[in-house]
């Protein structure tokens, strides 16, 4: 999905703005700020046949289809490993795991391997955040001030507009120096701190840009509502409600059990690299069956409740001006025609990795794909999707 093929510039959040700036005469931008950017617009209403059960088990000739597809993308792509899973609702679920989890040495994936989600991380974070404004612990108008008291202008953010990406806060991995910088751990606060060394980009609710920042500002909120750290907030909230074996949280100073090494061009990347810093803007570790069930029971308003999941798929906004690829409130909606149709789901990227899940209403069917090198997954879907269309 988008997130993940767009370019370098466009996913750090380095777009032109300044028409959308605050106004000069009020640089705090202290006077309420109405949306002036691209048209937003509701995602189509989904018609129920997303939330039927996927646990069974596919007709062999449909898996074998998606078994020779994948052989073929592993081997046309180079990668060193493929994480996918379709599933059909109503019907069943396929998934596999194959490649390399190291080129060098050449060590192949085994049971239970689990790649990095990236992005797809914000999903999840989001989902924590709507089920605590379920249970009436926060507001979805909250102003930040509440946990941030001294970040800049923090009075007039709201937690909606961290969920939306229109808060207009410095997305930390905006600086050049960010990806050097994950070879040592920096904390959320640290994170956090380093984004209010920087002027926000516009006024709140004014325009979209997409902003890691607010996603582990959000991260953090959970983390204090619940008084617990990220990671364990995850397994309890959702890999153990959903019986999610191979999602995990990432916390600094533990080893995750079959982590899959990233790789750029075939070449591993550092060792050291610290996948954990993202914290609530994506530092979950997994497979991608998984992904698959937590988008569903997104989707079929299982981890999130049915008000929830309307609001997450409102008044989406158009990604790096893009009128194909828009954000919501935790969730992407990407329209491909002639391609896999409307999707609606996740996308991300991290060093050595690419990850995107996806609801494709057209099919209808669920698809996940993550690689543990810089290469596009929705590449890998849309050749899953085209091997189950020829039936």
């Amino acid at each position: 999905m988008a997130a993940a093929v767009i370019s370098r510039r466009s996913v750090l959040g380095l777009v032109t703005l300044a028409a959308c700036r605050a106004d000069p005469r009020d640089p705090e931008c202290r006077r309420a700020s109405g949306y002036v950017g691209a048209p937003r617009r509701d995602a189509l209403p989904l018609d129920g046949r997303q939330a039927g059960a996927i646990g069974g088990v596919l007709a062999p000739d449909f898996v074998a289809r998606l078994e020779t597809r994948l052989d073929e993308v592993l081997a046309r792509s180079q990668a060193p490993a493929i994480s996918a899973a379709y599933a059909v609702p109503g019907s069943g679920m396929w998934t596999a795991t194959r490649g390399l989890a190291c080129v060098e040495p050449a060590t192949p994936v085994g049971e239970g391997a689990r790649f990095q989600a990236c992005s797809v991380g914000k999903l999840i974070t989001a989902a924590l955040i709507w089920r605590l404004v379920e249970r009436g612990q926060l507001g979805i108008e909250d102003p930040i001030s509440k946990w941030f008291p001294r970040y800049p202008g923090a009075a007039n953010i709201t937690i909606d507009q961290l969920l939306s990406h229109t808060s207009g806060i410095y997305s930390f991995n905006s600086d050049p120096n960010f990806e050097r910088e994950l070879r040592a751990y920096h904390s959320p606060e640290a994170l956090i701190e380093e984004a209010a060394g920087h002027a926000n980009l516009f006024c709140p609710g004014a325009t979209w840009s997409y902003s890691n920042t607010g996603y582990v500002m959000l991260g953090r909120i959970v983390e204090r509502c619940h008084d617990r750290s990220l990671a364990e907030v995850i397994a309890a909230e959702v890999a153990q409600p959903l019986e999610l074996h191979g999602l995990v949280g990432q916390e600094p100073g533990v080893a995750v059990a079959g982590l899959v090494r990233g790789h750029r061009a075939r070449v591993p990347v550092p060792a050291d690299t610290r996948y954990e810093v993202p914290h609530g803007a994506g530092s979950v570790a997994t497979g991608a069956d998984d992904l698959v069930r937590v988008l569903h029971a997104v989707l079929a308003a299982r981890l999130v409740a049915a008000t929830s999941l309307q609001a997450m798929l409102r008044d989406m906004a158009p990604m790096f001006e893009d009128p194909s690829q828009r954000y919501g409130r935790g969730l992407m909606m990407v329209e491909v025609p002639g391609g896999p149709g409307l999707m609606i789901g996740h996308s991300g990227g991290a060093p050595g990795f690419r990850a995107v899940v996806a609801y494709l209403p057209a099919e209808p069917a669920f698809v996940a794909v993550m690689i543990n090198d810089e290469l596009p997954a929705e590449a890998g879907l849309w050749a899953l999707v085209q091997a189950a269309r020829a039936a």
